[in-house]
């Protein structure tokens, strides 16, 4: 029985008290008279009892709800900030496997790196001929910063054949290396701190590099191989800090301190590099303005681009492990790189990309560079589309290095040290050239598929233009030129 109904009955017990009472007076019965008395006296102790009780149970009542709502109001704080997190955490990437054949038909011996020709000139990205190639497994882990949320970071990690030859970067022996590797390709805490100047996004750990048009991501280009452009004179990544900014909604800005130029980490010099670019973005033109100066270390054996020559033309053969050790202070590169792109209508887009590269050695001709590179995108639909692309890079002094390696293979190794071998004559320049075209359909939303036809050709002025492999002849390099023909599937996640 309730606590409720049990008062509900002693109330109409004691309402009807008083005719008990009068019935006993009236009858003569003293007794019936003192017990009804004593359970009157019961009742209300009973009464007082119930009371109490009542009263307990509301308190009780009221502290289990107090704590009700404290749990509910704590236990969001915890839940909500990790999910909060996790909501706010972008996750994506691709995998990309291709296949890749050679025109010139290389003796089955000699396919490993035949399709880059030498000191990995062209195509070092897709090196070897006739072959299946796992590419990439490009894995990208970020949280975003905005007014809200000013911390954040970002990961990019990479595997396959493309992540192996990625630690060499664009190097002479990018194109000879490289079996299946981890790579990381970024990795940087970044901040957006509020300033006089509006929000600026600081970056400090690892970064893609500001120049150029191409990356090393697949999903990031319209053709399947890279230009020489972008393989002969751009660096790939840096380690440091960069800043970045917008000035307008059309105008953007950024600078940087780097370790080196297209050293990562390096280990050889404590030199340091500044990288900057001036953006500026309308309905259909954009243009862009970046660049890089600073000191470069490394091998000339591993280090592109020749900077051992620089350092002969400096008058430093008397102490070659000091420019071979990249201790020469005196010894910069600096690189120039101009963007231009025009949406000409919603179906064909145009860019063009430049560098200009100048490696500064006191007191001597220095070895200098130039390249452009023509792009015309035609979007046919939705699913399909098709890329032209022109681009000739173009040396003085032999800044590519073609002739001095040529001259350390043919067993002149003591051209490295003895200017007067000649290999530094201006007449030794070399211009390479490549046309490519390249088709893409989207298979669905996720799968894209892509074929490409590609010919290079390399000339040395004054000198043999034994670049790429021969047909059919053990003679790994003996041909001024080539054809590549290669496919590609994408699955983006």
């Amino acid at each position: 029985m309730s606590f409720q109904r049990v008062l509900a009955v002693l109330a109409c017990a004691l309402s009807v008290g008083v005719a008990p009472a009068a019935w006993a007076e009236a009858a003569g019965g003293a007794a019936v008279q003192q017990q009804l008395e004593v359970l009157q006296t019961r009742m209300q102790q009973l009464e007082e009892r119930l009371q109490a009780t009542n009263e307990d149970l509301a308190v009780a009542n009221t502290r289990v709800q107090a704590q009700e709502e404290l749990l509910k109001n704590q236990t969001p704080d915890v839940a909500g900030g990790a999910a909060d997190f996790f909501n706010r955490l972008e996750i994506g990437g691709w995998l990309s496997g291709s296949y890749w054949y050679n025109g010139n038909d290389p003796d089955n011996d000699n396919l490993f790196g035949a399709n880059s020709g030498f000191t990995g000139c062209c195509n070092p990205f897709n090196p070897d001929a006739n072959q299946f190639s796992f590419d990439q497994f490009w894995l990208e882990v970020e949280h975003p910063v905005d007014p809200e949320n000013r911390a954040g970071f970002r990961f990019d990690i990479a595997y396959g054949k493309v992540a192996g030859l990625l630690p060499v970067g664009n190097t002479p022996n990018a194109g000879r290396a490289g079996g299946n590797n981890f790579y990381i390709a970024q990795a940087f805490v970044q901040y957006l701190a509020d300033t006089a100047l509006g929000d600026v996004l600081i970056k400090a750990g690892k970064f893609g590099t500001l120049l150029g048009l191409e990356v090393a991501q697949t999903t990031g280009n319209w053709n399947i191989s890279r230009s020489n452009v972008y393989n002969r004179l751009q660096p790939i990544d840096h380690v440091g800090v960069l800043l970045s900014g917008n000035i307008d909604e059309t105008w953007q800005w950024a600078l940087g301190l780097v370790n080196n130029v297209f050293t990562t980490q390096a280990t050889r010099t404590d030199g340091k590099a500044i990288t900057g670019k001036v953006a500026w973005s309308g309905e259909k033109l954009s243009a862009a303005l970046s660049g890089i100066w600073g000191q470069e270390s490394g091998l000339a054996t591993t280090t592109f681009p020749n900077f051992s020559a620089a350092c002969i033309a400096a008058g430093l053969t008397a102490d070659f492990s000091a420019c071979d050790s990249g201790g020469n202070e005196d010894v910069h590169i600096g690189i120039i790189d101009i963007i231009l792109q025009y949406a000409v209508n919603e179906a064909l887009t145009l860019a063009l990309n430049g560098d200009y590269v100048v490696l500064d050695a006191d007191g001597a001709d220095d070895p200098q560079a130039w390249g452009l590179a023509a792009y015309a995108n035609y979007r046919w639909s939705d699913r399909f589309g098709t890329t032209l692309r022109v681009d000739l890079v173009k040396d003085d002094h032999d800044y590519f290095g073609m002739v001095a390696g040529q001259i350390a293979r043919a067993g002149g190794g003591a051209a490295f040290v003895a200017p007067a071998s000649g290999f530094l004559d201006p007449l030794h320049d070399s211009t390479i050239y490549s046309v490519t075209l390249t088709g893409d359909y989207s298979v669905t939303d996720n799968l894209l598929v892509r074929g490409e036809v590609r010919y290079d050709n390399a000339h040395i002025d004054n000198y043999t233009d034994d670049v790429f492999v021969t047909d059919g002849d053990r003679l790994v390099f003996g041909d001024n030129d080539q054809w590549l023909a290669g496919a590609e599937i994408v699955y983006t996640f």
